[in-house]
C-alpha cells in the first residue's frame, strides 16, 4: 500500500511540475519535426525551446506551431490528496540543415 501511495505521488508531481520531453512527428510540409512537450507549473516556454536547442544541435530550427493552456486538476489516493495548477505547453519544431 505505500508502495502505491509513493507511486501514485510521483506521477503527480511529475504530472504537475512536468518534463520537456521530444516525441519525433512530421510537419505540414512532410518533412520531420519534433513535438516538444514542456507542460508544468515548474516549467516556462524557455523549457521547451532549451529542448529544441538539444534536438536540433548546431542546426537552426523552426517553429510550426507554439500551444499552451492551463487549469486545475485534483485527486486523491488512499489518505492523499494533491490539487494543483495544469499548464500545458506543446511547440513543434523543425531542424533546419546547415545549408536551409
Amino acid at each position: 500500500v505505500i508502495m502505491k501511495n509513493q507511486i501514485a505521488i510521483a506521477i503527480a508531481i511529475c504530472a504537475l511540475t512536468g518534463c520537456a520531453v521530444d516525441n519525433p512527428t512530421y510537419g505540414p510540409d512532410g518533412h520531420a519535426a519534433h513535438s516538444i512537450n514542456c507542460s508544468g507549473s515548474a516549467h516556462a516556454w524557455n523549457a521547451c525551446y532549451e529542448k529544441a536547442g538539444e534536438v536540433c544541435g548546431t542546426h537552426v530550427y523552426s517553429v510550426i506551431t507554439q500551444n499552451g493552456s492551463s487549469g486545475v486538476a485534483g485527486g486523491a489516493v488512499g489518505a492523499s490528496a494533491f490539487f494543483g495548477p495544469v499548464i500545458s505547453r506543446t511547440l513543434v519544431v523543425e531542424c533546419k540543415s546547415p545549408a536551409g
